[in-house]
Parts: structure tokens; sequence; C-alpha cells
């Protein structure tokens, strides 16, 4: 057995802990001359955000459609089939329109999200 002395760790470059990046980030948010940029931190919560509120629309949009097409079957024979149909639909539009809507908004960050790398890599090229 080796009796080596433990290797020290370095000491951590100023302002590189979690108060150091809470800092930064508002050192960000306050610049006015939008030399760093702050979206590209947020985009990860943007997205979470609208992804809760998609899914909080989609369910209401559900429920909206299961309670139509249960009202058109109760109003009468005539409305007996479409309410079937609004019934169903439901279960198909719904998804259907939820997935469509997450794959926009997810193509729709990134784009920005790519703009921004953009802008701070040639950056760079501007000095």
């Amino acid at each position: 057995m080796s009796d080596s002395a433990p290797q020290s760790m370095p000491a951590p470059a100023p302002g590189s802990g979690p108060a150091g990046a809470i800092k930064s980030f508002f050192k960000a948010l306050f610049d006015f001359s939008f030399k760093s940029f702050v979206s590209r931190r947020l985009a990860g919560i943007f997205y979470a955000v609208a992804l809760a509120l998609t899914a909080l629309g989609g369910i209401i949009w559900f429920f909206t459609l299961i309670a139509g097409g249960i009202a058109t079957l109760a109003s009468g024979s005539d409305g007996a089939f479409f309410g079937v149909l609004i019934i169903l639909g439901a279960f198909i539009i719904v998804p259907l329109g939820l997935f469509v809507a997450v794959l926009l908004l997810r193509v729709w960050i990134e784009a920005i999200v790519a703009l921004i790398a953009v802008a701070e890599n040639t950056a760079s090229l501007r000095k």
C-alpha cells in the first residue's frame, strides 16, 4: 500500500458557482447594449411552460368536445350520429392537434435558440 498524499482540488474560478451564475444572469438581463443573451438560458423554461399550457389546453379541448358530443346526443335522434362523431373525433383530433402543436413549438424554440447561437458565435468575428 502506498501512502500518497491526497491531491488537492483546484479552487473554483471566481464567479463560477451558483451565486456567480445568478449574478451573470441578472447582469445579462439588464444589459442595455444587448451584448449578452438571456433567451438561450430561458429556452428550457419557456418550453416547459408552453408544454404545460398546451397540455392544459388539450385537456380543456378534449372535455369540451366530449360535453358537446353528449349534448348533441341528448338533443334527439337527428343528433345521435353527430354526437357519436364528435365524441369519436375528440379521441382522434385532440391527440393529433396536440402532437402538431408540440412539434411546432419545439421547432419554433429550436429556431430561436439556433438564431441566438449564431449571433453569439459571430460576435467574436466582429472583434
